[in-house]
């Protein structure tokens, strides 16, 4: 490709029957494949990117090794351990949005190219074809894997993924959960069954029980300024109720202190061991409803906003960005 704004060409190198593109910055094409590093190296295929390895290494040698190191993983990729034939879907940086704005709830599966040739990471390989075909038509789950050595790197540092292979669920605009159970395919199908789930929200209605179907009915049938009047209601009232567990927080502190400076007093009057078996005692009980007070205050903090409040903001946001509200 030449580079008009810096008059120099940018190189395209083929390998092994994979073409990895290397694009000068200035580019028109550097902006729209969004390469976020310099240099970096890129695979793409159908017009689709796959794949991304990055270097600040100005050595053409060692660049030469990273495409070489690069095509070979991708050569095994290709040859499938499994030896099935089926492309397990490829999670990356790149269409992680995507996979977002479809509703789904993932299952992934975080691996490095030198895990593939042991027994375990084949076995596991096929038990994960296994699974992407079950769940390929799958309006609620996607299965998947993420590659730690190139192209899912960053996916792989922002879930603190650290030994191979690794498999997490769960939302993936959230923080995944880690899942430690066993590895064979009636586990893990029984697992994805009864365990991965998301909550339930307008753009993903198949999340939704019986009754929240009902709930989110009624909320869609609501107008703009009917949503924000009930939301404003209901959030008054959870900060109330913050409010006053943090007043009763606060009050039980104050008891607290005071009446351990009392039993301080009564430990330093000699002979007096009465009023100090009393002090100990009022302290104690203040240090109870001390404690008491904290947990509740804890759980009213920490407690999930109800479904209805969720769905409400959700389905307002809608209607102030345009979006349809499909009933």
């Amino acid at each position: 490709f030449y580079n008009n704004t810096r008059g120099s060409f940018c190189s395209c190198l083929c390998y092994c029957s994979y073409c990895v593109v290397h694009f000068c910055p200035g580019d028109y094409l550097f902006k729209m494949f969004k390469v976020l590093f310099n240099p970096e190296i890129t695979l793409h295929a159908r017009g689709l990117q796959l794949e991304s390895i990055f270097s600040n290494q100005n050595d053409s040698k060692m660049m030469s090794r990273l495409i070489s190191l690069f095509c070979l993983s991708l050569m095994a990729k290709s040859a499938s351990s499994t030896g099935i034939g089926y492309k397990v879907a490829r999670l990356t940086s790149f269409n992680k949005d995507e996979i977002v704005r479809s509703g789904k709830a993932v299952i992934v599966k975080f691996s490095v190219a030198d895990c593939r040739p042991s027994r375990f990471c084949k076995e596991l390989d096929r038990v994960w074809v296994e699974l992407a075909k079950d769940y390929g038509s799958s309006e609620e789950f996607f299965v998947a894997e993420v590659d730690c050595t190139f192209s899912g790197k960053m996916l792989c540092f922002h879930n603190r993924v650290d030994s191979y292979p690794t498999i997490m669920y769960g939302d993936p605009k959230k923080n995944l959960q880690l899942y430690t159970g066993e590895l064979d395919y009636e586990t893990l199908t029984k697992f994805i069954a009864e365990e991965v789930n998301l909550p339930c929200s307008a753009k993903r209605e198949m999340w939704c029980k019986d009754d929240d179907h009902a709930l989110l009915y009624n909320v869609k049938g609501m107008s703009f300024d009917q949503l924000s009047s009930k939301i404003r209601v209901m959030k008054d009232e959870m900060g109330k109720g913050i409010r006053l567990a943090e007043e009763k927080m606060d009050s039980t502190e104050k008891i607290s202190e005071m009446l351990y400076e009392k039993l301080n007093e009564a430990q330093n009057i000699p002979g007096n061991t009465k009023r100090l078996n009393d002090a100990m005692e009022a302290f104690e009980k203040a240090e109870l409803a001390r404690m008491h007070a904290e947990e509740e205050y804890k759980t009213i903090v920490t407690k999930p906003e109800p479904l209805e409040l969720r769905l409400m903001i959700e389905v307002r946001y809608m209607r102030q960005n345009g979006e349809e509200v499909m009933f």
